[in-house]
């Protein structure tokens, strides 16, 4: 028989009591739900109910013999209206305040929050630029390495996840070492072109541990163990490397005013470069550059 079929009375009737049950089912969900609601409201009614006589009755007093009346019905609808409307303003700025980015909070400028800093191991203050990781990520799946590998896999993304805060910092250790090997204080916040030009030129460590590209393994555990100050020094290390045929752990560091500015590039060689938007870290007014910038 089709399902279709409703010749059968018997049948026919027991699917008017279940249409009828049905709606009388719906019915009373509606009633328990506006019973719920009144009862939940309830107290939040009587506070402003309660506000509203009190300030009838100061009104009252300070009106005494005015024929002026104050409608309470009204006065209760237009504060619970006003309580509505605050709580719903309240809550789209708060949703609208803060971004996330990475597991992290945001802020409307674009820097990342105190939960990325104190992930990261960055001062409460520090001001790093989303954007700043956003090209950290660019720069780590475009190399020529996970290029290849992302065409043959036919995949879009090499890594499945970047665990950003991890990731400055093991950086952030290293370019702590480094400051303070130069200044003696980790503390030190604005830098001079004087300050950067007298900044190592190399290091050396004591694993060259890493995976191919910018995202280094184990970072956090690896040792400098020389610092080459000048060009001269980093350049007679790397020729010792070269035909001595010793693992020298060499890392080139490039701190110059030059290497602060956003490179204006082609897109071929801005595939295997790492150049950030650097607008985002604004010189001092002395003409000094932030820790920000610098790192």
């Amino acid at each position: 028989m089709s399902i279709f079929s409703i010749n059968d009375n018997s049948s026919y009737s027991s699917i008017l009591s279940q249409a009828k049950a049905s709606k009388e089912s719906k019915e009373n969900s509606k009633i328990s739900f506006a019973n719920a609601f009144l009862k939940q409201n309830a107290s939040k009614l009587n506070e402003i109910q309660s506000a509203n006589s009190q300030t009838l009755i100061k009104s009252e007093v300070l009106n005494s013999g005015s024929n002026s009346t104050l409608d309470t019905n009204y006065g209760l609808f237009s504060e619970f209206q006003n309580t509505v409307h605050t709580l719903k303003y309240k809550q789209v700025d708060l949703s609208n305040s803060t971004k996330m980015a990475y597991g992290y909070s945001v802020d409307k400028n674009g820097y990342m929050g105190s939960d990325f800093n104190k992930a990261a191991g960055l001062p409460e203050d520090f001001k790093i630029h989303k954007s700043t990781l956003d090209e950290i990520e660019r720069k780590a799946e475009n190399n020529s390495y996970t290029s290849d590998i992302k065409k043959y896999l036919g995949i879009d993304k090499y890594y499945t996840n970047i665990d950003m805060a991890e990731t400055i910092k093991q950086y952030y250790n290293q370019f702590n070492q480094i400051v303070n090997h130069t200044f003696n204080d980790t503390n030190k916040t604005s830098f001079t072109e004087t300050d950067i030009n007298s900044m190592p030129k190399g290091i050396s460590e004591l694993s060259s541990d890493k995976t191919i590209g910018i995202m280094p393994k184990n970072y956090d555990k690896l040792t400098i163990t020389n610092y080459y100050n000048t060009q001269e020094q980093y350049n007679e290390a790397e020729q010792l490397g070269m035909f001595a045929h010793i693992n020298t752990g060499l890392q080139q560091l490039n701190f110059t005013p030059q290497s602060m500015q956003t490179q204006n590039l082609d897109e071929d060689t801005l595939k295997d470069t790492f150049n950030p938007d650097m607008s985002v870290y604004p010189q001092n007014e002395d003409g000094s550059y932030s820790k920000e910038a610098l790192f």
